[in-house]
């Protein structure tokens, strides 16, 4: 027994990752081993079994069969090497069988035990990623649809259909049957639709540029524009069958453009293969051809269609979920499905040699000119004392929170709230602030002047919104403090010490890679008056729930895992936000900047999780980090300028029933939203 306890003292100190453990740990690892003999053809491990530990192998061999796959895979692993860590670090049940190839030894570890160990020795953590990067190939599906997107990119063409079955393979997250054959994941679909163009069930080809092209400058206006519900997109009806897109920098909007896209087709084809499977076509043509299904505006009568749905074999369930996609069109789009066929040809012209060009341009001659008239003068020629503090958000909270409009109507609203017996009224709200912020949207609907009266404010505190920058994607708005800090504030602000001068350039957000090259041009502009950048979004979030903070220590790069350290945040500004939200609310650690939010599955999520120790993951963070960085570097910014990171869980994605399919209440997003833009107010103002 002390000759084998020694072999696996031997095996722990001399194998990655376990030679990275402390000598306490590696002897207290070895004693809890359990050393086993075996026989040729003993089964070690059956396929699908789950806790069987991670196994070492100290003498002999053990072959890898697939007994789940039906085939034998035929590897022989021998002295010095392990397996289950797949199953140990992710729960999984064991894909492989694993058998004897002949006499030996082995030691199994205990799961709970390993992982412990990757919690508390971050050597031991980091030794095991770089082996399920490198030698497991843990990214392998995530780089393949990558390098399929690129290969298509690069050519200025591909068909969509190319990217599907490298789309199924990563088994995204918030995509969980996109495996399954025929049964339908409704809560994915609608999370792809509302991602989409209006148009999409009748669009067979998509041209995705930079710019609009220069031919059709002057005729902009007359080219109809076709929304998209949930993402900020420039699109335009070149034909009918064909979308112009315009992309923001980089490769972000792109990737998550046709991730979208292969979702929706995904999920379409099998309730194409449905309508098909029960002859249903006839009956959709005999109803759509019935005026009598319609109302005046032309959209479906709800009763008569859901007739329908029934008898075209729809359950309860799909029916109220088809309706919720796509509301008084639903007939109407299950027709063109059936004829599309999901036959996407997309053409790709980029400029190859930039990123932004003529829309950034006027983005950022919009800013300049916009700041001439606010403060009467040139941004190159800004006093010296005059501070800029660069504020990227969802922009209505920042200026929200300035309007004095909100305190000085805050019982208003909430009377109104009360006896309209609206349901936001129920809930219980720690800050009656929040309250009157989630009711506003229907309170101005049914008092449209208090929509005139909210703006007279907004404009008497200094606050403007620049026209027409919607257009180049991201909106603007610059406070001027002077005016807008001072009595009427969100009471959670803390003003006591700002001295004067100072302007907010607040901007919507960005996406993804673009994020860059926005910030670089802000800084080119502006640079020598930048006192503080900060930046407030939303994230998915690997550890507490939905309306949570996070608070980065600093960001993962995804694509090549590179970590990028943040100044930690005062303890001061944590305590306002655990004092509001509550200690168990706010969570401090890494956050992970994925390339693509449907590329991300279980697996990738808790390798960040569990590995990494990261606490959430979002999309611009590192490019809003990594352009700081690069700008201390050439002296555009000093280097102790203040940097505000924080998020609010939008969504759970290794949960169930909480991710982005799934549409956040206002309970959920007002609380920690205003939380997070009171803090960065109050420290842009505290200096």
């Amino acid at each position: 027994m002390e000759r084998h306890l020694d072999s696996v003292h031997h095996f722990l100190r001399e194998v990655m990752p376990f030679r990275f453990l402390n000598p306490a740990e590696i002897m207290n690892l070895a004693a809890s081993a359990e050393i086993t003999r075996f026989s040729r053809s003993d089964v070690i491990r059956p396929a699908g079994k789950e806790g069987a530990g991670l196994i070492l192998i100290l003498e002999g061999r053990l072959k890898m069969g697939s007994e789940l796959r039906g085939k034998d895979q035929g590897a022989l692993l021998g002295p010095g090497q392990f397996i289950g860590e797949w199953e140990t670090l992710f729960s999984l049940p064991a894909a492989l069988s694993v058998t004897a190839d002949g006499d030996g030894s082995l030691a199994r570890l205990e799961e709970g035990r390993v992982r412990d160990l990757i919690r508390t020795n971050g050597a031991f953590a980091q030794a095991l990623a770089s082996i399920f990067r490198d030698r497991r190939g843990i990214f392998a599906p995530f780089e393949r649809f990558r390098a399929e997107l690129m290969r298509g990119v690069a050519q200025g063409h591909f068909e969509l259909a190319d990217l599907l079955d490298h789309y199924r393979d990563l088994r995204p997250a918030l995509h969980p049957l996109a495996a399954e054959p025929t049964n339908i994941d409704y809560g994915a679909l609608q999370y792809g639709v509302r991602r989409l163009p209006e148009n999409i069930s009748r669009t067979f080809a998509l041209l995705l540029r930079d710019e609009l092209p220069e031919v059709f400058d002057e005729a902009e206006d007359a080219i109809p524009e076709v929304s998209t519900m949930a993402r900020r997109r420039s699109v335009r009806e070149m034909l009918p069958g064909k979308d112009l897109v315009l992309l923001r920098g980089g490769l972000s909007d792109l990737t998550d453009l046709v991730s979208c896209l292969c979702l929706y087709a995904v999920e379409v084809r099998k309730i194409r293969q449905k309508l098909y499977y029960h002859r249903s076509f006839p009956l959709i043509s005999r109803w759509l051809s019935d005026p009598g299904n319609f109302s005046k505006d032309g959209r479906e009568d709800l009763p008569a269609a859901m007739a329908l749905l029934e008898k075209i074999h729809f359950d309860q369930g799909e029916r109220d979920a088809l309706m919720e996609i796509w509301p008084g069109r639903c007939i109407g789009r299950l027709y063109e499905i059936g004829l599309h066929r999901e036959m996407f040809s997309i053409d790709v012209r980029r400029h190859r040699t930039r990123h932004d060009g003529r829309r950034a341009e006027l983005w950022t001659a919009q800013i300049a000119a916009a700041l001439r008239e606010l403060i009467g003068t040139d941004p190159g020629e800004l006093a010296e004392q005059r501070g800029i503090h660069i504020v990227s958000s969802n922009t209505h909270s920042v200026t929200n929170c300035f309007n004095p409009w909100y305190r000085e109507h805050a019982e208003e609203v909430i009377a109104w709230g009360r006896s309209a017996k609206h349901d936001l009224t129920e809930h219980r709200w720690k800050q009656s602030m929040d309250l009157v912020y989630a009711l506003s949207r229907d309170y101005f609907a049914a008092h449209p002047e208090e929509r005139r009266a909210l703006e007279t404010a907004e404009a008497r505190r200094g606050i403007v919104s620049l026209p027409g920058t919607l257009a180049t994607g991201i909106e603007v708005q610059i406070i001027d403090l002077d005016r807008a800090a001072g009595p009427g504030m969100d009471p959670r602000i803390a003003a006591s010490e700002y001295a004067g001068g100072d302007i907010i350039i607040n901007i919507d957000y960005a996406f993804g890679e673009q994020a860059e090259h926005v910030l670089r041009s802000l800084v080119l502009l502006l640079h020598r008056n930048i006192r503080s950048v900060n930046f407030l979004g939303k994230a998915g979030a690997l550890t507490g729930s939905r309306g949570d903070i996070l608070v980065p220590s600093g960001f993962i790069q995804q694509i090549g895992d590179e970590v990028q350290e943040l100044i930690p945040y005062s303890r001061h500004s944590l305590g306002r936000l655990q004092d509001q939200m509550g200690v168990d609310r706010v969570h401090v650690g890494p956050m992970v900047t994925v390339e693509g939010t449907l590329l991300q599955n279980r697996i990738l999520l808790m390798y960040y999780q569990r590995l990494w120790q990261a606490v959430g993951i979002e999309m611009e963070g590192a490019y809003y980090h990594h352009q700081v960085a690069e700008s201390i570097r050439t002296g555009l910014i000093p280097a102790d300028i203040p940097q505000r990171y924080f998020y609010y869980v939008s969504d759970l994605p290794l949960g169930s029933g909480h991710n982005l399919s799934v549409p956040m209440a206002a309970a959920e997003g007002i609380p920690p939203l205003y939380a997070i833009s009171a803090e960065v107010i109050s420290g842009i103002l505290q200096g």
